[in-house]
Parts: C-alpha cells; sequence; structure tokens
C-alpha cells in the first residue's frame, strides 16, 4: 500500500539477491539450453523458432532480467512480445521421455519458470525483503505475507508482471512483491496498477488513503464505526481505485477489522497529552520515541514503516484524521 523508492540501499539489496540465486542455482543459460534441446528433441511436429528466440535471448537478458528495474519493464515487454506467437506461452510441449516411451509436459511458461529456478528465487529473496521490513502483504496490509520454512523466512510472492504473461520477468527482484495468499489468487494474472518499488521520491508514496465514517463522539457513548471508506490521496473515489477494491476487496476485507478504527478513538478519549508525558518522563527513553509510540499505538508510526505489521496503514491514517499522533509529539 505503500511504494518503496529504490535507492542505493535497496540496489544494493537487488544485486546481493542476483548473485545469491545464480550460486544458489549454478548456469542458468546452460540449464536454459538444455531446455530447448529438449524441446527440439521431442516436439519436431511444431514451429521451434518462437521457442528459440524467446531461450535466447533470456540468455544473452539474464544477469540484467534479474535486477530489471520497473522503468526498463516496457521497453523489455515490448521485445519479448515480439519473438512469440499468440499461443507459445501456453502451448504444451513434451520436456522429457522414458524407455517406456511415457512421457512429461508442461506449458511453455511453466518450463520457463522452473528452468529460471522461481521457487529458489523465492527462499533468496526472503532475506532480503525481510531486511526491508515488510513482513505484510503490500496489497491489502492486513494479513502477514510471511511465514517460516524450515527455520527459515518464507514469503507468498505475487509476480507484479503475471508469469504466464511474462515468464522472462519470474525471477526479476523488482517483480516479485510480497503478498498474503488472498490477495495472491484475487489478482492471478490481473493487471494492476499499484508496483512495490518506484524510482521517484516524493514526500508520499503512497496512493491510498483510508477515511473511517465514525458515530457516537460524545465521551459518555462508545464510538462507532460504521464503515471504512477506500479513497486515494486526494480523497477522490478514482478509477484507480476502483480498480483496485474489485481485485483485492479492500473495503469487504477492511469492514470485517471496523474496530481497529474503534480502539484508535478509546485512545484518543484516553491517552491525554499529560499522561504520555509522564509515562515518558517515566521511561526516560526521550532518544526512543518511536518505540513509545508503538507501545502506545500498537504499532510503528513512522510513514515508512506501513509493511512491518497488519493495519498500519488504517491505523495512522485514522491517528492523522484525528490529530492523534500530532497530540502526542515530544
Amino acid at each position: 500500500m505503500q511504494k518503496i523508492v529504490i535507492d542505493a540501499t535497496i540496489e544494493g539489496y537487488a544485486q546481493a539477491y542476483a548473485t545469491d540465486l545464480k550460486a544458489t542455482i549454478g548456469d542458468v543459460r546452460n540449464k536454459l539450453d538444455n531446455l530447448l534441446k529438449a524441446i527440439k528433441k521431442y516436439n519436431n511436429k511444431i514451429d521451434i523458432l518462437p521457442y528459440q528466440s524467446y531461450i535466447n535471448e533470456i540468455k544473452s537478458d539474464y544477469d540484467d532480467l534479474l535486477i530489471l528495474k520497473p522503468s526498463k519493464f516496457k521497453d523489455y515487454i515490448s521485445k519479448y512480445n515480439t519473438l512469440k506467437n499468440e499461443d507459445s506461452l501456453t502451448q504444451i510441449l513434451v520436456y522429457k521421455s522414458n524407455k517406456k516411451g511415457e512421457t512429461k509436459s508442461k506449458k511453455f511458461y511453466e518450463l520457463i519458470s522452473d528452468t529460471m529456478k522461481y521457487k529458489s528465487a523465492r527462499m533468496t529473496l526472503a532475506p532480503y525483503i525481510l531486511k526491508m521490513g515488510i513482513e505484510t502483504c503490500v496489497y491489502c496490509n492486513a494479513q502477514y505475507a510471511i511465514t517460516s520454512q524450515d527455520g527459515k523466512p518464507f514469503y507468498e510472492f505475487d509476480h507484479f508482471k503475471s508469469q504466464s504473461d511474462y515468464p522472462f520477468l519470474c525471477t526479476t527482484f523488482y517483480n516479485l512483491q510480497p503478498s498474503c495468499p488472498f490477495c495472491n489468487k484475487s489478482k492471478k494474472n490481473k493487471s494492476c496498477d499499484f508496483n512495490l518499488y518506484t524510482e521517484i521520491d516524493t514526500s508520499d508514496n503512497s496512493p491510498f488513503l483510508f477515511i473511517p465514517q465514525m458515530e457516537n463522539f460524545d465521551k459518555t457513548k462508545d464510538p462507532e464505526c460504521i464503515r471504512i471508506d477506500f479513497k486515494d490521496k486526494d480523497r477522490n473515489l478514482s478509477q484507480s481505485v476502483k480498480d483496485y477494491n474489485k481485485i483485492f476487496h479492500i473495503e469487504e476485507v477492511y469492514s470485517c477489522h471496523k474496530d481497529v478504527v474503534e480502539d484508535f478513538y478509546w485512545k484518543n478519549k484516553c491517552y491525554t497529552k499529560s499522561y504520555f508525558q509522564s509515562f515518558h518522563e517515566t521511561l526516560g527513553v526521550s532518544e526512543n520515541i518511536k518505540l513509545l509510540k508503538r507501545f502506545f499505538f500498537g504499532t510503528n508510526m513512522d510513514g515508512n514503516s506501513i509493511h512491518k505489521h497488519p493495519f498500519t496503514k488504517l491505523i495512522q491514517d485514522t491517528a492523522k484524521q484525528i490529530g492523534l499522533d500530532k497530540r502526542f509529539k515530544i
């Protein structure tokens, strides 16, 4: 829900990921050569040229593809589109046969993904995503995207540009976006405008805004959240927001979590500035205001930490709208 600016640190993570992946999976170009040989051997009744051209282009571009930035996606997509025919990516191809004549086959894009070792890339990328402080789904911010496998961080990833349409990007650092299973399945191969990474640094890299609608502001009554509106950062229901909501069902998901907002309105009633000040002075943590706010608010209030904990975007937007964060500045 908030874009990450590609700075020197992020570029360093991308380079390190590429180095680690190549060390883990070995010579991908040789593996692609072997795939092409198998396609030629077992599929002699089809035109091999589209598959040969596609595979050879990946071999030529491989090092660049691993760290290809989003601004270059369009050019590479145009180039690879000229190498395939209408059905080549989904064409079922035989890639293995035994002495009994039994064969194994897959769609061409699946063979590319397997040969480029997406499953290994998923494991190799995980530590770098964790270093960036991303633990939640970048699409909904309502669920965690991280679990554990064999004691190591394990993420669900969505391909911003889908594997079925753009298999050459299947292991690209900037094409893999941490997501929860619900959002990953909802998106599938649908087009989405939200790319986690941006090369443009602005004051606010979140294109969205949550606007809770409340009742019962009277201190004698319990605050009630009627609904949570999902708008763009200018508070408009733009077409991009409608499309995003249609894919990821944001308002539907958040309608089940209105209590998060209600809790914040309770904190607005109960946490006075003097209470916060006294707590701060008792702990003596003047250099650690961020940690103190995390204790009070239940999550990080730093705008760059939205992807650390679920509902952080909602909590931060709510805090700003009722002036809670500003009131607690020391």
